[in-house]
């Protein structure tokens, strides 16, 4: 399988496009492979949680940067 960089699809005011969930409860689960490069700057209404399985990744919201590593969880 070809891996290819993650793309977020946003208005020009940088709010993610996508729909996530129904109607009455607006959640939705992801398996994303993000070796390829950061995910695009991006917000949205839901809430996001964040599992990393392996390696590490720096998380940003608002001001704030976290540098998640393997086992752990970002809300």
């Amino acid at each position: 399988m070809q891996l290819e960089p993650h793309f977020v699809a946003v208005n020009a005011q940088g709010r993610e496009l996508a729909s996530h969930g129904g109607q009455g409860f607006q959640a939705e689960g992801y398996c994303d492979v993000l070796n390829m490069g950061p995910v695009p700057w991006h917000w949205h209404e839901e809430m996001e949680l964040i599992l990393i399985t392996e390696g590490e990744a720096v998380v940003r919201a608002g001001k704030r940067a976290m540098c998640c590593k393997r086992a752990r969880a970002c809300l």
